[in-house]
């Protein structure tokens, strides 16, 4: 590490001015040739140990102190700082490598970088970079809706945030899902854990009959995700059940008998059988 000032000076209504910025030089050893690439689904916790090297330790030198800090982007701090954690595995840097246990439990999809910077108590300075990925989760839960054609049918849930504190949110299906499915609102504030919740209402409206469709609701926030998958379908038809008719259909013989149509006698048989 070397040191210098930058001294910038001028003059004002005769007066001397100067202005110093003191710089501090550092130089930083990047081992990896490649980023580490960190990838897990969302919700699904990731663990491992790695061995970082340290080129430029003389093997032979004594156990020196050390300290470290997560680099992370602006925009994703708040989210790392809650779901990714490092932990030494050796209280001293001695030897070529050292040894920290990794923990990372992202809560919704994210691709970032990250870097791990080891600084040495008497100079030197280590950097190790990171590539992280959370996919998409498994669906949260399976939402069915039942709805007759050119009718809207909907269902209704509470959620609340999972921290304790509100959270702005927005809710949407994804691009694939069939336009009959709609959820309200789209946005507002999810309360803090142990709150009543925010109502969302997802609804069907079927224009045409057909089979089982799907559809792909997800609820974001800045630091969580949760997601669901809908089914929509038509009511079962019942074919009517009709019993055996009870009707007595046969004519009795008097009613036959006005009407004209009772049985002759086989007057052919009669003669056949008895004579002329």
């Amino acid at each position: 590490e070397r040191g210098a000032t930058l001294v910038v000076k001028g003059e004002l209504s005769g007066r001397p001015l100067a202005w110093r910025f003191p710089i501090s030089g550092v130089a930083v050893s990047r081992p990896l040739q490649r980023p580490i690439h960190l990838q897990t689904a969302a919700r699904q916790p990731l663990q491992r140990e790695l061995t970082l090297p340290v080129p430029g330790l003389d093997e032979s030198a004594a156990e020196e102190a050390y300290t470290y800090e997560l680099d992370v982007p602006a925009e994703h701090s708040d989210i790392l700082s809650r779901t990714l954690r490092l932990t030494p595995l050796q209280r001293s840097l001695a030897g070529p490598n050292l040894l920290m246990q990794l923990e990372w439990q992202p809560l919704r999809p994210l691709r970032t970088s990250a870097a791990l910077v080891v600084q040495k108590a008497s100079g030197g300075r280590w950097r190790y970079d990171f590539m992280l990925e959370a996919r998409e989760p498994e669906p949260d839960d399976v939402i069915s809706i039942e709805a007759s054609l050119n009718k809207a049918s909907a269902v209704s849930f509470r959620l609340s945030n999972l921290f304790d504190v509100e959270a702005p949110f927005t809710a949407y299906f994804t691009p694939e899902s069939p336009s009959v499915f709609s959820v309200t609102p789209v946005t507002g504030i999810l309360g803090a854990a142990g709150a009543m919740g925010t109502t969302f209402t997802v609804s069907y409206s079927p224009t045409e009959y057909g089979k089982l469709v799907r559809g792909s609701l997800v609820i974001l926030t800045d630091e969580m995700q949760w997601s669901y998958e809908v089914r929509g379908s038509h009511p079962v038809y019942e074919v009517p059940n009709v019993s055996a008719s009870r009707i007595d259909h046969k004519l009795q013989p008097e009613i036959s008998q006005r009407l004209g149509t009772v049985p002759g006698k086989n007057f052919l048989r009669q003669r056949a059988s008895g004579g002329s």
